[in-house]
């Protein structure tokens, strides 16, 4: 019984649930990295006018929009110093401009292995901890703001949301 029974399926929905696990989170990579590349040319061009004259209003409104990031997707720009320059949309009160400018790095600010590695010059993604303690899938880019600065851009969700939605899909 065991042998025709529970045991096969068991492990044949533990092979899917790896499968599924691996594309989905392939996919919300992919996502994710078109996002991030998007905002990064227009912030780029923004940049590219404007230099250290920078708007944080047209940023904050670049950053800010939402569209295809999930409940718990976000955008946000980081300065070499770790202090946000847009505001972060999990937590405004926390991890604003403001609360970076006046706050500590560590309580306000991003110090996060993407924003490391993309203040280096090094784009990629990761699954890491995030500002907020919290386990994302992230992807990261520098930034020329202009000959001397570099800002990290980073796109995270949630690694938990992707996990529920391959949860969901498998009931």
């Amino acid at each position: 019984l065991a042998i025709t029974g529970i045991f096969p399926v068991a492990i044949a929905v533990l092979a899917i649930y790896s499968t599924m696990q691996s594309e989905l989170k392939e996919h919300a990579f992919s996502q994710l990295e078109s996002v991030l590349n998007v905002k990064k040319s227009i912030l780029e061009e923004h940049f590219r006018e404007n230099g250290i004259n920078y708007s944080i209003k047209f940023i904050d409104l670049v950053m800010n929009e939402r569209y295809s990031m999930g409940k718990t997707g976000e955008t946000y720009l980081v300065g070499p110093d770790f202090r946000m320059r847009s505001d972060s949309n999990l937590d405004p009160v926390g991890h604003s401009v403001a609360a970076s400018k006046t706050g500590s790095i560590e309580k306000n600010g991003a110090d996060t292995l993407a924003v490391r590695r993309a203040l280096s010059g090094v784009s990629g993604r990761d699954i890491i901890t995030d500002y907020r303690k919290r386990q994302v899938l992230s992807v990261y880019s520098p930034l020329k703001v202009d000959d001397k600065t570099v800002f990290a851009v980073i796109a995270e969700i949630d690694e938990k949301e992707i996990d529920d939605r391959i949860a969901a899909s498998l009931n």
